[in-house]
């Protein structure tokens, strides 16, 4: 941030640096959310010529940034660039990004101030780029890791990992070290809080077009000592394959299905109408029901993608994508064609479908 790179400037040895995490479209279809982090500067052209300018001069310890970007612009430029809510004393972590109806943002978003994580929610004006509210730190949700929206509404997902606390002002308590979902009005205001016993954070989180249901991905813990059985009818799941996928009713978080399934890494997830799509990736076979098991092309990762029908759960099809070296699926999304696209990292000479 000062220009100093030798190891003795504001940012140490760890010089500057940015990446962008996460995207997601406004409904407006012009702009989009754009999330990530960075130490030192990072510097956005803006709408008109100028630019902003976004420092963070910590030593090794991230801040998020967030732009709005305007796809018609000629070259693409961002309406603004922000780094909300900077946090002076440690680490934070920008996640997952989500936009409202009224052109809002969402941010999951976690710090470190000393030895553990604290979870954060940010709403940020999608006109100006100032916070609205800030939902945290909570020192008894770890993790705030996936994100969505439905209209003004706004569900997040938290890892828990200790047993009976009350970690939002809701009072709900978690029972076991598991992973929550939680629904918050436009206002912040929470609606709801609900456990997921069998999976100990919720990794993704996607709402259906309509908005008649969220589906969440969490992993279950790695330890077979922690791993618990759950639910009963469409919503039984034993834990036992590694993650979780549920369908709940965005009024009141109950369950409609949930399903065991093999763990899908970042566990990035889309939905239409009828289907919901899963992507991932892992370096051993994974058994994703009682019908598929998926195994590796080669040695190292493959990528995987995964079809669900959105009304019970029920697995379409799942195939691995790769070749000899490691192959990463980062993200899927939907054409309006009905074609599935897919973002990822291969180290591959050739990949198979």
């Amino acid at each position: 941030s000062d220009g100093v790179l030798d190891g003795t400037g504001e940012n140490g040895r760890w010089g500057g640096y940015n990446y962008i995490y996460r995207m997601q479209a406004f409904q407006d279809n012009r702009h989009l959310a754009v999330l990530g982090n960075f130490r030192g500067n990072i510097t956005i052209p803006t709408v008109g010529g100028g630019h902003t300018t976004l420092t963070n001069r910590k030593n090794g310890n991230y801040d998020g940034f967030l732009i709005k970007l305007d796809t018609t612009a000629s070259p693409m430029r961002a309406a603004w660039a922000v780094a909300p809510e900077q946090f002076a004393g440690g680490r934070s972590y920008f996640r997952n990004v989500a936009t409202t109806a009224a052109g809002h943002v969402i941010i999951s978003n976690y710090i470190r101030p000393g030895r553990s994580y604290q979870g954060r929610l940010i709403k940020v004006n999608g006109n100006t780029g100032a916070t609205v509210w800030v939902k945290g730190p909570y020192a008894d949700a770890y993790y705030i890791y996936g994100a969505a929206t439905i209209g003004e509404d706004i569900f997040f997902g938290a890892e828990h990992r200790t047993a009976g606390v009350t970690p939002f002002e809701n009072g709900v308590t978690i029972p076991t070290a598991s992973g929550s979902v939680s629904k918050l009005d436009a206002a912040g205001n929470y609606q709801w809080t609900v456990p997921l016993p069998s999976s100990y954070r919720a990794d993704e989180i996607v709402s259906s077009p309509s908005g008649d249901a969220i589906f969440v991905y969490g992993p279950t813990p790695s330890s077979s000592s922690r791993k618990a059985a759950s639910g009963t009818g469409a919503c039984a799941v034993t834990g036992q394959n590694k993650a979780v996928l549920y369908r709940l009713n965005p009024a009141d978080g109950s369950c409609v299905w949930a399903k065991d399934i093999g763990p899908m890494g970042y566990g990035r997830m889309t939905a239409d109408a009828t289907y919901l799509y899963g992507v991932g990736y892992e370096d051993e076979p994974i058994t994703f029901d009682q019908d598929l098991t998926l195994r590796s092309r080669g040695p190292e990762n493959d990528a995987t993608l995964l079809k669900w029908r959105t009304s019970d759960g029920m697995g379409m099809w799942g195939m691995s994508i790769g070749g000899t070296g490691d192959d990463y699926g980062y993200d899927v999304a939907l054409t309006s064609a009905g074609g599935i696209v897919i973002g990822g990292y291969t180290t591959s000479d050739s990949i198979d479908l």
